[in-house]
């Protein structure tokens, strides 16, 4: 789910919500509708399909970091001692393990927070569209033929960034807040009586997030191959027409988005790479020195994720037009790399903590270099963790929709710039295949 590109996710979502869509053709079975209903579940004025999207895509990657977070805490323990006095396993998360947890995956919180309000690309497929969202409202400022407005884009961009700043206050403070107000519930001695309606109920939940994610993929392979598709039939009329009409148009797209993806994430693992053995090193001759070297380097990796993407992109910019940089493929791939680096960074860190530099020592006693023991011993253990950080990185590339707008100056087509411009158009069998292409190269990396 985390593979999956925000954009191609985006419209498969809208081909299940839409009034003529998967969710209204299954009720239309039932209900005997022979038109769309008048509904608006995709780009509604209340921006309800937008958060859905988000809690699709971001629930994964808040799971992920809490997966990597646990295993630092004595959770079967926990979940015994805590069993012994006769709580239930949902409150033994909630009451012990929990408040333990949430400050190791603060920061990755408040990742997805920055990102939700200021994302662009899903924001322009599924988002409200008039008026749209601030971020959107300061892209069309910038791209207006009106140049007075470049000046208002830069103000906004500004505002923006005091926006983001403001919502990661306020969350901050809540929290404080909140811990406050949970202080008694924490330790009034509770086992938990309504414990497994809460957990029926998270389950339930995640299943349906599933499958919603399922549908909206099947959606856009459906799409993809349909000629004719009367509304409430549920079967279609299938044709390759899209595809035989896309693919000439599709080739550059693709060849560049392969090109700079794999040399981003390349470029990025071997940097993160770098970066987590010099630490190791530091750690090794100094503790406390080098504990403070791993957390200054942690913390600056979140700080292109925590920026909003319109604030700086649009000061890199006016930069790579003074430079005359703009429009060249090693251009784009540089801000991509700003943001694959700390994926592929914070990815690796969980494994590269973990290692058991027993080995490494082994190594060194054998072979005297430190060379071959970092790579026939050290990358040979941790080679699983490598290539799903490539993988991830290539992810993540792929799904770069402003960086990729603000450094080709349009010269740089990918794969994500033209499935965003085809929203525009409407037409659906061509996003369908735009979409599809888009999904799966993440998938076959």
């Amino acid at each position: 789910m985390m593979a999956v590109p925000h954009v191609a996710l985006a419209f498969g979502i809208i081909f299940v919500l839409m009034p003529s869509g998967l969710l209204a053709r299954l009720v239309a079975i039932f209900a005997g509708w022979s038109f769309p209903p008048d509904w608006q579940m995709v780009q509604d004025p209340y921006g309800i399909s937008l958060v859905l999207l988000l809690v699709i895509k971001e629930t994964p990657f808040l799971i992920v970091m809490m997966a990597a977070s646990v295993v630092q805490l004595p959770v079967a323990e926990t979940l015994r001692l805590g069993g012994t006095l006769g709580y239930q396993s949902g409150v033994i998360w909630l009451k012990l393990i929990g408040p333990q947890l949430y400050p190791m995956i603060r920061l990755p919180v408040y990742t997805v927070l920055a990102f939700s309000v200021s994302v662009v690309d899903i924001a322009l497929v599924i988002g409200p569209a008039n008026p749209p969202t601030f971020a959107v409202q300061i892209l069309q400022w910038i791209y207006d033929p009106d140049l007075s407005k470049s000046l208002l884009a830069a103000s906004g961009s500004v505002l923006l960034l005091l926006l983001v700043v403001s919502v990661i206050g306020g969350f901050y403070l809540m929290e404080r807040g909140m811990g406050k107000l949970l202080r008694n519930w924490l330790i009034n001695g509770h086992r938990g009586r309504f414990s497994g309606l809460w957990l029926l109920f998270s389950r339930k939940a995640w299943q349906s997030l599933l499958m919603l994610f399922l549908a909206g993929g099947s959606a856009l392979f459906i799409w993809s191959f349909v000629w004719r598709w009367r509304f409430p039939s549920i079967w279609p009329d299938w044709s390759l027409r899209s595809w035989e009409r896309a693919w000439d148009g599709m080739r550059e797209p693709i060849v560049n988005s392969l090109l700079i993806g794999l040399t981003a994430t390349l470029a990025a693992n071997i940097i993160a790479v770098i970066l987590l053995e010099l630490n190791d090193l530091k750690q090794q001759k100094s503790q406390s020195s080098g504990q403070w070297l791993s957390l200054l380097t942690r913390g600056a990796m979140y700080i292109p994720l925590l920026l909003p993407q319109m604030t700086f992109l649009f000061g890199v910019q006016l930069l790579l037009l003074q430079w005359g940089a703009e429009g060249h493929w090693l251009t784009v791939t540089g801000l991509h790399l700003l943001f694959v680096l700390p994926y592929c960074f914070l990815s690796l860190s969980g494994p590269w903590q973990h290692y058991d530099q027993r080995h490494s020592l082994q190594g060194l006693l054998l072979s005297g270099s430190w060379l071959k023991t970092f790579v026939q011993v050290k990358l040979g253990v941790l080679w699983r963790p490598v290539m799903a950080s490539l993988a991830l990185g290539f992810a993540v590339s792929i799904a770069q929709y402003l960086p990729t707008l603000f450094a080709s100056a349009g010269r740089v087509e990918t794969v994500t710039t033209e499935a965003v411009s085809l929203v525009s158009g409407g037409n659906r069998r061509l996003i369908g295949v735009y979409g599809l292409v888009q999904m799966f190269l993440p998938f076959i990396v």
